[in-house]
């Protein structure tokens, strides 16, 4: 991803509404290693929760260095437990086949061999 791309989603991140995980994992690897776009999301991040601190009337913590990184961490944690279930479904899926498989080989063997 390119910095002008991962500057174009940097509200979809603070405000969670990423839709594609895949999309979310090449935008967090880039802004991880890329100090400017990091720089722009942290300032973003800070007047976004600062305003919303102020709309809420909410006491507003200030460590918000510390909760980018936890959401950045949420993030990650998020997107390694969406391809955790996809891989268990595949499984699943690929157990459900080779139990059909079976059922018409020993259908088949029966027929055509043991009648």
């Amino acid at each position: 991803m390119k910095c002008e791309e991962a500057s174009g989603h940097i509200n979809e991140f603070i405000d969670g509404s990423f839709d594609n995980d895949e999309l979310l994992g090449e935008y967090l690897e880039h802004i991880c290693s890329c100090s400017a776009c990091y720089e722009e999301l942290d300032v973003m991040y800070i007047v976004s929760e600062g305003l919303n601190g102020l709309k809420t009337n909410e006491d507003i913590s200030f460590d918000f260095t510390g909760s980018l990184a936890d959401k950045i961490r949420e993030a990650k944690e998020g997107i390694r437990r969406a391809k955790i279930k996809k891989r268990r479904y595949l499984m699943i899926d690929v157990g459900c086949i080779l139990i059909i498989i079976n059922v018409i080989a020993a259908i088949l063997l029966d027929v055509f061999f043991w009648s």
